[in-house]
């Protein structure tokens, strides 16, 4: 069980790290990737 909720912290950690290379990568869609990082948090719906 352990090891479950391990892969699923990374899981979210790599979408996290994946997101916040896009905001780097393309400043203009700072407010686009803010949204999908609420949305992938479950902040907004």
């Amino acid at each position: 069980m352990r090891g479950w909720r391990a892969a699923r912290v990374y899981g979210q950690l790599a979408i996290f790290v994946g997101a916040t290379i896009n905001i780097i990568s393309y400043p203009m869609d700072i407010q686009e990737a803010t949204d999908d990082l609420l949305f992938m948090f479950g902040l907004k719906q």
